[in-house]
Parts: C-alpha cells; sequence; structure tokens
C-alpha cells in the first residue's frame, strides 16, 4: 500500500481513505494530501471528480458514504477562493442531486456548507438557494436523523443568514420560505448544540428581515417563530463530564433569553407566558422568568410596552405588595444594588423581588417616552391610594417602594409621585406644616388630627420610607449636569421646609429611650444633605447643628455613650457628610466648625479629675470617636492643629498626664495611617508647619517619662510623617534630625545634649526617624566623622548604660546604621571579625564572663542583625558562626541563646513598614527599607538542620535550650516558609508538648496546629503522642515551682490542636481514640474560663457524633 508522504493517485488516496476505517489521524492525513493536490493545481477538479466516481456512484451504501465523506471533508479543506463561480455552481449542483441518498446525507449537508462558505458562492444563482431551502422544507425530516446530521442544516441556515442575510428580503417568497425552513428544521429540537445555533438564529431572522411585510402570513409566522423557542422555557441542562463542546446550562438560558426578547411581536404571548411561568415555586425559574421580562421591557419596541403596560403592572406588583421587603433598606445608596444578579444566587428567595423592581423602573422609563405615563401614573397611584393612607397599613412600605422605583427613571413621573404622596390626604398630614385640624371634618374628609397621633413606631416607619423617595430622587438626578432646571424646579424642592421642619421635630421630641426614632431621623436627613443641589449652606448647618446636640445629649446623659446606638449613627452619617464629592470641603468645613470643636473640649485637661478612671476612660472614648470621624486629609490637616495645642497643655502639667500625651498622639498616628491607606497625600507642609513645634512639646515629656510609651509613639508620628515627606527633601530632614541627635539646633528645636555623650531614652524617637529616611540619604555627610568613631561612640554607650531600654535603643540604632547608612568604603568583614573575638568568651566553658562581655554579644548579635536584613555576605557568615558555636557556650550563659534568635528573626519597627491597605507605591517616592524579602527564608534553613542536630546530641539543658530557641524562631517564620520544614521539626515539636516551660509549649502548639491542618499525615505515626500530650495539657493542672505552666491560653490552644487532629487526620486512624479523649475531656467542663469549657464542649459533641 502507498504510505501517506508518497505522491499516489486520487483513486489510490480516496481507497487508503476508505481502508483507514475509524482511524480519524490516518484518514485526515490522506485528506489533507488530497486538499493539498487540489489546492495546487496538482490535481484538476476533473481528475478529483473522476477519480472519486466509482466510489461516489458504487451500489454499497457504504462505500459511497465514505466517497461522500472523502469529497465533503476535501470541499471544505480548501481555501475559500480555490474554487471559481462555475466550480461552486457544478459542486453545488451535483451535491443537491445527492441529497435523496439518505446513506450519505450528513456528507452531502456537509459539502454544501462547505460550498457556502466559499468566497465564490452567488446566492441566487440557478435557484441555488431555493433548492436547498425547498428540500430541507419539503423532504428533509429532522425526526429521522441524529443530532450530528441536524447540525448541518442549522449550519446551513446559520452560514446563509450570516453571509448575506439581506438577500432574503429581496422577494417575499424567499424570504418566507426561508422562515418557514428554519421553524421546520427547529421544531422539536433537543440537542443543545443545536439549540444554541437555533436561538441565535432566531435573534438574527428577527433584527435582520422584515417579517411585517409578508402580509397575512407574518402574524402565523412570528407565532411559530416564538413557538420554536419559548417552548423550552424555562431550559434546564447539565452538561456531561467531558462535554466536547463546552456548552453551560447558562450559554443556553441566556441564548434563549435573547430570542424571547427579540421580536417586539412576541409580547402578545410572551408576558402571559412568562407570568403564567412566575407562580413556580422555584426561586431559580422565577428569577429566569423575571430576567427574561426585564430584557423584553428593554428591548420590545414603544408602542409594544405601552400596549402591554398593564398586563406586566397586574402581573407583578404582587410580587412586592404581598412579600416581605424588610431586605430593603432606605438607609443604602440604591434600592436595587447595583450588581444584584451576579452577587446573589438565583436559589436566593429574594432576588425575584429585585427584579421585579428593575422591570418596573425600567418600564417607567420606557413609558415616558410614549408620552402617555401621566395617566399611566395616575391609574397606578389610585390603586396604591389606600395603602398609602395610613401608615401602618399592611401594604404602606411596599407602595412607598413600588412608587420609588417608578419615579427613580422618569422625572415627569418623580413629580407626579411626589405631589401625590404628599397630598392631605396621604403623607402630607403627618409632615406638611401648612394642613389645620379642623375639628368639623366630615367622615369623608381628611381627618388631619390623625398626624398628630403618630406614635414612636409608626413615627419611625414614617421617617424610614421617606429614604426611599429619597434614593429614588438621587437615583434620577445621578447623570444630570449640575445647571439641570430638574434640580431647582422639582416637586421635591416644594416640600424642603416642611421635611427640614418635620424632621427637627422629630428628633428634638423624641425622648432618650426612643434610639431607634433618632437613628432613623439622623439617616433621613443626612439623605437630604446628600441630595445633589437640594441643601443650602445653612440647610447643611442646620442638620449638624441637630446633630451635635444629640451628640452631646447623649454624652452628657449616658456613661457607655461610645456604645450608643445613636452615636455610631451619628458617626456613620458624619463619615458620608464629609466624603461628599458633591461639597467635599465645604462640608469638612461646616464639621470642623461646629462639632470639632465641642470634642476637643472634652479632651481639656483638668488637674482635679485628671487622674480619674472615670476621666481617662471619656478621654479615651473621646479620642476614639475623632478617629472615626477622621475620613480624609481636610479634617486631619485641622485635627492636627487643635491636637499640638492640647499637647501643649498636657505638657505643662504633672506626670499624670503622660497616658494622655500617649493617647493624644497615638490618635494622630492612626488618623494618618487610615487616611494614607485611603487615600495617599503628601505630608510636606507637615514638617515645617507641625514638627519643630511638636519636637518642642515632646521631647521633653518622652524624656521624663519612665514607661517610654511616649517616645515610641512620638517617633510613629515623626515616621509617618518623614515617610510622606517628598524624597528629595529627605537629606536636609535627615541632617536636621542628626543636628537635634547631636545636640545641636534645628528649627528652633534642641534636645540640650547630644545622644553620643550620655544614654537617652529619646533613642527610639531618633531610631524611628532614621528608619523611615530614605536609603539614598548620606549619613556620613551630616555626622562629620568616622563610620569607626561613629560605632566606637554607640558601643562606649551600650557598655555604660544601665538602663535596658536605653542600650536596646543604641544597639538597634547601631543595627540600622549598618544597614541602612555604612559607607561602602567601610571594612565590614574587619569590624565583624574584631567584635566577633571580643564575644569569644561565651563560647568558650572555662572563660570567665563580665558584664562587657554581655554587651559585646549584643553589639555582634545586632550588627548582624543589620546585616542580615539585607542578605549581605558576611552578616550570613557571622551568623553561621554564632549558630555553631551555640554548642560551646557556658551553661550560665546559655539563655542568651534564644534571645540572639529572636533578635536575628523579629519583625523591627525600624526594618518594618507600616502596610497600606492599597498595594500603589508610597505617594512620596521613599525608599526607605534596605531590606531582603527573602531573608527569613535563607537563614531558617541555616539555622533549622543545626538546632535539630544539636538536640539530637546534647545534655538536656541544651535541648531545652535548642526547643526554647525553636519557639522563638517560630513565633516570627510565616506559615509559608515553615510548611516545607514540618517533617524536619516535627520530632522536636513533639518533644516540646511534654515539656514544662511555657515558651516552648506556646510555639509547639502554634506548630502542632499548623502541622494538622497543612500535613496531617505526619502525624498519623505518633497520633498516640499527640492526643495523650495534648489532652493532659489541656484538662491536667500542670504546676512548677509554684507557678501553673498550662495557662489559659495553653489549654485553649491544646484544644485547638485536639479538634484540628479530629477534623483534619482520617476517621480510621483517629477513632481508636476517640473514647479515652471524649471521656478525659469532661474534666474541661469545669475549667474556669468560658472559652476553654466551650470548646471542650464542642469537641465532645463532634466525638459523641463521630461514626463507629
Amino acid at each position: 500500500m502507498t504510505g501517506v508522504g508518497e505522491n499516489p493517485d486520487i483513486g489510490t488516496l480516496v481507497s487508503q481513505f476508505i481502508a483507514s476505517g475509524d482511524d480519524k489521524e490516518v484518514s485526515k492525513e490522506y485528506v489533507k494530501k488530497a486538499t493539498g493536490l487540489v489546492e495546487n493545481n496538482d490535481l484538476t477538479l476533473l481528475e478529483f471528480i473522476r477519480g472519486l466516481g466509482p466510489t461516489i456512484t458504487s451500489e454499497s451504501d457504504m462505500t459511497r458514504a465514505a466517497g461522500m465523506q472523502f469529497l465533503a471533508e476535501t470541499l471544505s479543506g480548501l481555501s475559500s477562493t480555490r474554487l471559481s463561480k462555475q466550480d461552486v455552481n457544478v459542486f453545488f449542483e451535483f451535491l443537491l442531486s445527492k441529497l435523496d441518498d439518505k446513506s450519505c446525507l450528513i456528507h452531502t449537508f456537509h459539502g454544501i456548507l462547505s460550498l457556502i462558505k466559499s468566497k465564490n458562492f452567488i446566492f441566487g444563482m440557478n435557484g441555488n438557494i431555493q433548492s436547498i431551502l425547498s428540500y430541507l422544507l419539503d423532504k428533509y425530516n429532522p425526526r429521522s436523523h441524529l443530532a450530528k446530521v441536524r447540525y448541518f442544516p442549522f449550519n446551513i441556515l446559520k452560514e446563509l443568514a450570516e453571509k448575506n442575510i439581506t438577500y432574503f428580503s429581496t422577494a417575499s417568497d424567499i424570504l418566507e420560505l426561508f422562515i418557514k425552513t428554519f421553524i421546520h428544521i427547529a421544531s422539536g429540537e433537543k440537542d443543545p448544540r443545536n439549540l444554541m445555533i437555533s436561538f441565535n438564529l432566531n435573534v438574527a431572522i428577527n433584527q435582520n428581515l422584515p417579517l411585517t411585510t409578508l402580509g397575512p402570513e407574518s402574524d402565523a409566522l412570528i407565532r411559530d417563530m416564538y413557538d420554536v423557542c419559548f417552548c423550552y422555557f424555562p431550559i434546564s441542562f447539565t452538561p456531561p463530564a467531558n462535554d466536547p463542546y463546552k456548552i453551560s446550562a447558562e450559554d443556553l438560558k441566556l441564548a434563549l433569553r435573547e430570542a424571547i426578547s427579540c421580536q417586539s411581536g412576541y409580547a402578545k404571548d410572551s408576558f402571559n407566558d412568562l407570568l403564567e411561568k412566575l407562580t413556580s415555586t422555584n426561586p431559580v425559574v422565577r428569577n429566569d422568568v423575571l430576567k427574561t421580562m426585564l430584557l423584553s421591557v428593554e428591548r420590545y419596541n414603544d408602542d409594544t410596552i405601552l400596549e402591554y403596560w398593564e398586563t406586566i403592572w397586574n402581573g407583578l406588583k404582587y410580587e412586592i405588595l404581598h412579600n416581605d421587603v424588610s431586605l430593603f433598606k432606605s438607609s443604602h445608596e440604591t434600592i436595587i444594588p447595583d450588581n444584584y444578579d451576579s452577587a446573589i444566587d438565583d436559589t436566593d428567595e429574594f432576588k425575584p423581588m429585585m427584579f421585579t423592581l428593575s422591570i418596573l423602573g425600567v418600564l417607567s422609563g420606557r413609558l415616558e417616552k410614549t408620552h402617555n405615563l401621566d395617566n399611566i401614573i395616575v391609574m397606578i397611584t389610585q390603586e396604591l391610594e389606600e395603602n398609602l393612607s395610613k401608615v401602618d397599613h399592611k401594604h404602606f412600605k411596599q407602595s412607598i417602594l413600588l412608587l420609588s422605583v417608578i419615579a427613580s427613571n422618569s422625572q415627569s413621573a418623580f413629580n407626579q409621585i411626589i405631589s401625590f404622596l404628599f397630598s392631605p390626604k396621604l403623607l402630607g398630614k403627618y409632615i406638611r406644616s401648612d394642613i389645620t385640624i379642623d375639628n368639623n371634618a366630615s367622615e369623608n374628609e381628611i381627618d388631619v388630627a390623625e398626624a398628630y397621633d403618630l406614635n414612636t413606631a409608626k413615627k419611625r416607619d414614617l421617617i424610614d420610607n421617606l429614604g426611599f423617595l429619597f434614593i429614588s430622587y438621587k437615583t434620577l438626578t445621578k447623570g444630570l449636569d449640575s445647571s439641570s432646571d430638574f434640580l431647582f424646579s422639582n416637586n421635591l424642592v416644594m416640600y424642603k421646609d416642611h421635611l427640614l421642619l418635620f424632621l427637627c421635630q422629630s428628633l428634638q421630641t423624641a425622648s432618650n429611650m426612643e434610639r431607634t426614632l433618632k437613628c432613623k431621623v439622623i439617616q433621613q436627613f443626612l439623605s437630604l444633605t446628600l441630595l445633589p443641589k437640594y441643601l443650602n449652606k445653612e440647610e447643611n448647618t442646620l442638620f449638624l447643628n441637630q446633630v451635635n446636640d444629640v451628640l452631646f445629649s447623649v454624652v452628657a446623659h449616658n456613661e457607655n455613650w461610645n456604645d450608643d446606638i445613636v452615636v455610631k449613627e451619628i458617626v456613620t452619617s458624619l463619615q458620608k457628610f464629609m466624603t461628599n464629592d458633591v461639597n467635599l470641603m465645604g462640608n469638612v468645613t461646616m464639621v470642623v466648625e461646629l462639632l470639632l470643636p465641642g470634642l476637643l473640649d472634652l479632651l481639656t485637661p483638668d488637674s482635679q479629675l485628671i487622674s480619674s478612671p472615670k476621666y481617662m476612660a471619656n478621654f479615651k472614648k473621646t479620642l476614639t470617636l475623632i478617629n472615626d470621624l477622621c475620613v480624609n486629609y481636610q479634617f486631619l490637616e485641622v485635627l492636627s492643629i487643635r491636637i499640638l495645642n492640647k499637647l501643649g497643655l498636657y505638657s505643662e502639667l504633672s506626670s499624670s498626664t503622660f497616658d494622655l500625651f500617649q493617647d493624644s498622639v497615638a490618635l494622630l498616628v492612626n488618623c494618618i495611617k487610615k487616611v494614607e491607606s485611603s487615600k495617599q497625600f503628601l505630608l510636606n507642609s507637615w514638617y515645617k508647619s507641625f514638627v519643630p513645634r511638636f519636637l518642642n512639646v515632646s521631647i521633653g515629656v518622652s524624656d521624663a517619662d519612665q514607661s517610654h510609651l511616649c517616645g515610641e509613639v512620638v517617633g510613629d508620628l515623626l515616621s509617618w510623617i518623614i515617610r510622606f515627606s517628598e524624597k528629595d527633601k529627605h537629606q536636609n530632614i535627615l541632617k536636621d534630625f542628626v543636628d537635634l541627635f547631636s545636640g545641636k539646633s534645628a528649627d528652633g528645636v534642641s534636645v540640650n545634649y547630644s545622644l553620643l555623650d550620655k544614654a537617652s531614652p529619646l533613642i527610639s524617637i531618633f531610631n524611628k526617624t532614621f528608619a523611615s529616611i530614605d536609603r539614598s540619604c548620606d549619613f556620613n555627610v551630616c555626622i562629620n566623622v568616622s563610620p569607626e568613631v561613629y560605632i566606637d561612640s554607640i558601643t562606649k554607650i551600650c557598655y555604660a548604660c544601665d538602663d535596658e531600654y536605653s542600650r536596646i535603643g543604641y544597639l538597634q540604632h547601631l543595627s540600622l546604621y549598618i544597614n541602612k547608612f555604612i559607607p561602602a568604603s567601610f571594612d565590614v568583614g574587619t569590624y565583624m571579625e574584631k567584635i566577633f573575638k571580643r564575644s569569644e568568651t561565651l563560647f568558650s566553658p572555662s572563660a570567665t564572663v563580665s558584664k562587657n562581655d554581655v554587651v559585646n554579644f549584643e553589639i555582634l548579635i545586632w550588627s548582624i542583625k543589620g546585616l542580615l536584613v539585607k542578605l549581605d555576605k558576611t552578616g550570613l557568615q557571622y551568623f553561621e558562626n554564632v549558630t555553631v558555636s551555640i554548642g560551646n557556650w557556658q551553661k550560665t550563659m546559655r539563655h542568651l541563646i534564644p534571645k540572639a534568635f529572636k533578635i536575628f528573626f523579629v519583625d523591627l519597627p525600624i526594618f518594618k513598614n507600616e502596610p497600606l491597605s492599597s498595594k500603589q507605591k508610597v505617594i512620596s517616592g521613599v525608599q526607605n527599607l534596605n531590606v531582603r524579602l527573602l531573608y527569613k527564608q535563607k537563614i531558617f534553613e541555616i539555622v533549622v538542620p543545626k538546632l535539630i542536630d544539636y538536640y539530637l546530641t546534647a545534655d538536656e539543658e541544651m535541648k531545652e535550650t535548642c526547643l526554647v530557641s525553636l519557639s522563638m524562631i517560630l513565633e516570627c517564620i510565616p506559615n509559608a516558609i515553615l510548611k516545607s520544614h514540618l517533617p524536619d521539626i516535627l520530632p522536636l515539636i513533639l518533644s516540646s508538648l511534654s515539656s514544662h516551660n511555657p515558651v516552648i509549649l506556646n510555639g509547639a502548639l502554634t506548630t502542632t496546629e499548623l502541622i494538622l491542618k497543612e500535613a496531617p499525615k505526619l502525624a498519623v505515626p505518633h497520633l498516640s503522642t499527640l492526643t495523650s500530650n495534648l489532652t493532659n495539657l489541656a484538662i491536667n493542672k500542670i504546676v512548677v515551682r509554684k507557678t501553673l505552666v498550662n495557662t489559659a491560653d495553653i489549654r485553649f490552644q491544646a484544644l485547638k490542636c485536639l479538634q484540628c487532629l479530629f477534623d483534619s487526620v482520617d476517621q480510621q486512624h483517629t477513632i481508636a481514640y476517640r473514647t479515652d479523649v471524649l471521656k478525659k475531656l469532661a474534666r474541661g467542663l469545669e475549667d474556669p474560663k468560658r472559652n476553654v469549657r466551650k470548646l471542650s464542649c464542642d469537641i465532645r459533641q463532634s466525638l459523641y457524633e463521630m461514626n463507629n
């Protein structure tokens, strides 16, 4: 047999094709060969047909089918320009003649489809279109064929429509034939692939062809077109596991929805049919119905919408009127969430109400274009009037919702509905001040007195529902120009004074017990302030004065005012008020002028009350409230100056004001952090206007504060200000702070002594400021001494300093200097070798250790730290030297080993920036850190094997040192790094669980939980040890030297590990320990701590439910 790679004649290729049978890959090669021969003119079409002749005229059905397949696939493989018009016509005529041969029908269809795709296929040539359509309509029975055969007629119509659909509008007979053919082949189709084409063809026909030109036949054809798509609604489909066509149920739903909504002529049937389907109790079906109705209302023409609006209204209104609408809140930005379709699952029973309101809103906008909306609104309002006559009517809120949605899409509807609602018969009798009581009113006249009988619940509901009208106004005016006439002449503006008076009276007359009512009034008062161009400055001031009065009334009468729901509502409202883009600056200014002074008065120190716990508690609550109100830079700018003035007062009082000072500075830190995270801004102006005054106040307080907390928080604030000052200014900023550090004056600020002459707690402030300086700045230019001299000055203070806080501050300063500011010319290797030799006495078991030896070791560790974080080779070398030498340490000094490893791994503020919520670069362009992201992973992989080796070979005391060191390290290591090392450290963790050292236990339990969550299979061989140790830690009282080892935190952690063990490890392994643990944990139910008792109870319950 001739191979594929040779050049046989066509007859041989056909024979080989037939012989290949079901081997599609081989058969494709033969077709590809034939296609190449024809494409390159190595084989004429006449030769090609002659070669095929014996096969396609064979008496064997199988042989003829194979020949036609070969022909069809060859035609399909040719380029669109290979066949001439004559060629296409000849082939088309030939294939038409083969349509009656049922054995090869699928291949005949395939060949015809390929010819239609040809560039030289001419519509109407020799009646080709009429011939194929007539055959499909009159002789082709879709129900007699498989889906793969039916696929080709659908594709033939699809290709005809895509290639030249306008051809079918040239004559009514060909148009009618095309439509009838489509209806014929589409009727009864069930295959999803074919249905997708059917639905898309339905849309194409209706959108591109003039069906109405068919005269009397058009209505019947449109009805048939509708029937062949709607009969599938609602469509359900579960794709097979390996669906080659990748058609989802959602794809079919969307295509069917498009088909139903594509033709206005479908409306006479579609709306009634859809509303009938809406009676389903399945929320998925109901949502599908409403999505289809929404699309239809959006796409059908205006005349159709006008004709069927009443059908839609009558069918949908009860979806709202007869349902619970508590889901809709007047405090939200919109009545219907913008993303409700994607955010809420179709199984949600409340989602149909959202679609219903969406449909009615769109319907309102469509009807406005017909100029008939006014009369329609009259009919709707008359229908709902009874529901709105009383606030406590069971359909009051539902009716307000319906009218609000209708009003939100049409200006005329909005004005008409507002006039209707605020009429004396309805809401006007409660709100309008121009309506008076008529004691002689008859039963049929307005009972205005009812308005004066509103109880708290009714008034709350009335005010709450007013919010939907305000949302409607906001939605309607969202896209309007600020000069639009509607903003100034709408009917809601007519009732503005009445609304303001009603809300003010409601707020003023509400008792302190009516908190919910006050919240509702504040919510809707705020809504009025946020409406575009609705309130002026004086009216906004009225809102703030009302809020101010309520706020300070609550503060005066409620000791726990910070938890009061009215205060929380006020804070939320003011946040929205100050972030409203329409008048941001004006709104912030009003809040700063009207509310902030009163709050700051609460921060004024009172020498008689300053030591009172109640005063301090109220002070902290006020700071929290101010922090909540600080939502933008404009507010923060004013707040910083006002707080700075307060700091001056605190600094003049006794040491009891340290807490006031510390908390106030912390407030500014938190506010800057929050605002910078929301929207970054530069703090250049702060450095000139704020920092000098702040430092003058802060230096003395921080120096005198024995707790050192003031200095820490002062450093935090300065670091934020410096970090968000422009990078170009950092060299000058560095010079200023180095001068201060050295005892010189800078911008009128001085420390009065050099921090290099004596130890000072102020070092923490300077560490944080230097850490925030851009790393490109030259520190050594500012100090005017060599690095050796500077380092020597720092180490001398470390030797002489007895205060541990200050000494650690200077050690951190040394570490920061080596990390970021040391010049390239400095010989780091020589320096490290020298300080390492100074520390060697600790590594010698026989040497005598002095205090200076310990300080030498601290200098070594902190120097290594500065190098390690930037993964300096010298730092890594000496880190390994320290790690290798710990086995030789003097026993009395081994307690320093875990501390050293904690320093290596801990995240220090000087080597870490506070994260912002956004991932954007800092607006100032500052890059202040010289830290490599993977440094922890690198040194962790160095130290862990060494610790494991020492643990396996050392004495008991050294083993404990290894376990404490590991626990210290584990506290600082991210889980992502730890995961790959879990198998290695598991033996140490298991040993740690029997330790009586709380530090070891904390680290071990945290890691055990991680092991059980991430790698439960590792625990399987050790389940006996784990369950025993964890249960022991959870329920027994372990006391060593009169100190409780397993504190409440450790007991709780042990229980979490037990819970994770039984949840994560396969039940076949844990079932053996179920009974014993269940019995022992009964003692945990008597634990003095509630969280321990509850978790014990939860674990026992899950063990009870575990299958035996």
